[in-house]
């Protein structure tokens, strides 16, 4: 009897569990929406779209000289 666990206490272990879930979930879309403003811009500003795009090209020039 001592084992078993109480409703109380499995209300509450959920709710632990589920702060941690909401938290991780709210990290990640920060992340994601961090991301998206960044990839909008660079897509926005034709000076570092055309550097990025030369660097991409001096990369796989790289690559293919290897």
């Amino acid at each position: 009897m001592e084992n078993l666990e109480t409703p109380a206490q499995v209300r509450e272990q959920m709710q632990v569990q589920l702060s941690g879930f909401q938290a991780t979930r709210a990290q990640e879309k920060k992340q994601l929406c961090d991301q998206a403003l960044a990839r909008k811009f660079k897509m926005e500003t034709d000076d570092l779209r055309r550097e990025e795009t030369r660097f991409m090209n001096a990369g796989c020039q790289l690559e293919r000289e290897k």
